[in-house]
């Protein structure tokens, strides 16, 4: 407490000098939020916004702040939330509609019970063809009390339209589904140099954990705490009972920042990718983020569960979100028999535990239906037995004919090529390249 008094101290004379200053401003901010001084601090990252406000780390410090410290249905969240509305119409007029669906996201993540800014959001799901998520928006409007004639019949309509989906044929909700989602947990690691907005790793990692909660198949762990070092941060891990954590630094000026971002195991503490995104200009921090994120995804092979069986029909609680299709094949693996790779290069598991495959044939948003082909005599397939993708099949190795009569025979100095048995390697390299297309 007397290093915050202190520090408080020397901020207040250092804004009383210059009242312009961005950087007395932006700390003042984190040193009262640290003291429990949520209002003063909210004052200061206000008045620091409403300065700089293009400052892109204060309005997320400001909006972090009002996400911890006030209930759901205070009007400053409104006011915030308003801002990234605005900014996702803006994106959407110009179509980037990845850009907008990450503003309307944040801004729901800062006031949930937003009526047009869900409603657009629901809007925008709909043209990205997810009609059960578009749906499943409606309804949670409606049951906020704020719905109208226009609502209902879109619900009406939709309702109908999904009559004989997925979903429906097997009674089930997608986003209430037992699932198994990897665990992730996030820390900052301090700054790399002297920053330009003093503790913006620990504003970054927040935002970073706030963006994850959105990816489906993704479960980040709450807070984002810093760590002094790495061994801390390990052991926090392997004690929650995750399965993965990031590791987040932040180097910044005041034109340009690079996040970076360590994935590792938290069995065992390996690398599993090592990120770096240098960003400048505008929405750097934005942009920043969403390439870590993309790049944690890719990294990260798809897991899913098999929720139901129906003779030989399977419902998995994957879909369209995870970037499945129809005619994608899956091994289905005895519940608790797939684990995280000791190196951390992907899944891993023994081909005795493998009890069947699963050829997807029909998709919705978040689940699909599939056709199980059995592995074996007997029949072992249960509802919570794991499911990943196949492998792709190993090269077959050339085989050596006999040459036909007349063949020319090869130089003397050709080279001589050694045909290796064909060897089975599992890598996330078949999922990286199918997210491409």
């Amino acid at each position: 407490q007397q290093a915050l008094d202190e520090a408080r101290s020397v901020l207040d004379g250092s804004i009383r000098y210059d009242r312009a200053d961005p950087q007395a401003w932006f700390l003042l901010g984190l040193v009262e939020s640290a003291a429990g001084k949520l209002a003063e601090a909210e004052y200061a990252l206000s008045t620091l916004v409403s300065l700089r406000p293009d400052d892109e780390l204060a309005r997320i410090a400001l909006e972090n702040l009002a996400m911890d410290g006030s209930g759901f249905e205070d009007p400053a969240r409104a006011a915030l939330a308003a801002w990234r509305f605005q900014r996702a119409a803006d994106f959407e007029n110009r179509l980037l509609y990845q850009k907008a669906m990450t503003e309307y996201r944040r801004g729901l993540a800062v006031d949930p019970y937003a009526n047009q800014g869900r409603r657009r959001y629901a809007e925008l799901l709909r043209s990205s063809r997810l009609p059960t998520s578009y749906l499943s928006e409606l309804r949670f409007i409606a049951d906020l009390g704020k719905g109208d004639k226009a609502l209902s019949d879109a619900m009406e309509i939709y309702d109908s339209l999904l009559e004989g989906s997925v979903s429906r044929d097997w009674k089930v909700d997608g986003a209430t589904l037992a699932s198994s989602p990897y665990r992730i947990a996030v820390f900052s690691v301090g700054p790399g140099g002297t920053p330009y907005h003093a503790g913006s790793d620990m504003v970054v990692s927040r935002y970073l954990r706030d963006s994850l909660a959105f990816e489906p198949g993704l479960a980040p762990d709450r807070g984002s705490p810093r760590v002094p070092a790495f061994a801390d941060s390990f052991r926090l891990a392997r004690e929650s009972g995750a399965d993965w954590f990031v590791l987040v630094g932040v180097a910044e000026s005041e034109r340009d920042v690079i996040v970076s971002a360590e994935l590792r195991a938290a069995r065992t503490g390996a690398l599993a990718a090592r990120i770096e995104a240098p960003r400048s200009g505008n929405d750097r921090v934005a942009l920043a983020v969403a390439h870590v994120v993309d790049r944690i995804r890719a990294s990260l092979q798809l897991r899913g569960t098999l929720v139901a069986r129906k003779a030989d029909l399977a419902l998995l609680d994957l879909g369209r979100v995870d970037g499945v299709a129809a005619g994608d094949a899956f091994l289905v693996v005895k519940n608790g028999a797939v684990s995280i790779a000791a190196d951390g290069s992907g899944l891993v598991w023994n081909e005795a535990d493998v009890v069947a495959r699963l050829v997807v044939g029909r998709v919705d948003d978040e689940v699909s239906e599939g056709k199980l082909e059995r592995v074996g005599f007997f029949d072992r397939v249960n509802p919570r037995d794991t499911v990943v993708r196949e492998p792709p099949k190993p090269a077959a190795a050339p085989s050596i004919q006999a040459k036909p009569a007349g063949q020319a025979k090869p130089a003397a100095n050709a080279p001589v090529l050694e045909v290796l048995p064909a060897t089975y390697v599992w890598s996330t390299l078949f999922d990286r390249v199918r997210s491409l297309y």
